[in-house]
C-alpha cells in the first residue's frame, strides 16, 4: 500500500510540475512577462520550502527528536505531540495513515485534548 501511495504522490508531483513548465511556456509565447516571473518565483518558493522540510526533519531525525525513516509509530506521535512538536507530529501522523493535512492535525489535536483531560 505504501509503494502505491509513493507512486501515486510521484505522479500527482509530476502533473504538477508540467502543469506549471506548460503556463511558464504559454506565458512566455503570449508575451506575458509578469506572469512568467509569478510563476517561476511561485515554482522557486516552493522548491525551497520543499527542501527545508526535508533539512529540518533530518536535524531532528538526528538530534533523536524524531524517529527514523520508515520506523515512525502512533506513540512516537503521541510522543512529538504531547512533546510540543505538533508539527512532528502532525507530519508522522500523515507517514503513518497517508491523509491528508487537515485530517492529520485534527487527530493530533484529539491526542493534545486527550492527555489534558487525563491529567
Amino acid at each position: 500500500m505504501k509503494i502505491i501511495h509513493n507512486k501515486l504522490q510521484f505522479v500527482k508531483d509530476l502533473i504538477v510540475i508540467a502543469a506549471i513548465i506548460c503556463l511558464i511556456v504559454w506565458a512566455i509565447l503570449e508575451k506575458q512577462y509578469d506572469l512568467v516571473y509569478s510563476f517561476t518565483a511561485l515554482a522557486l518558493l516552493t522548491m525551497i520550502g520543499v527542501i527545508c522540510g526535508y533539512i529540518w526533519i533530518k536535524i531532528n531525525r538526528r538530534r533523536g527528536i524524531y524517529p527514523k525513516k520508515g520506523q515512525v509509530t502512533m506513540a512516537d506521535v503521541k510522543r512529538l505531540a504531547l512533546n510540543d512538536h505538533s508539527i512532528l507530529a502532525i507530519n508522522a501522523y500523515r507517514a503513518i495513515h497517508h491523509v491528508t493535512l487537515r485530517k492529520a492535525k485534527q487527530e493530533v489535536n484529539k491526542i493534545i485534548a486527550e492527555s489534558l483531560t487525563e491529567t
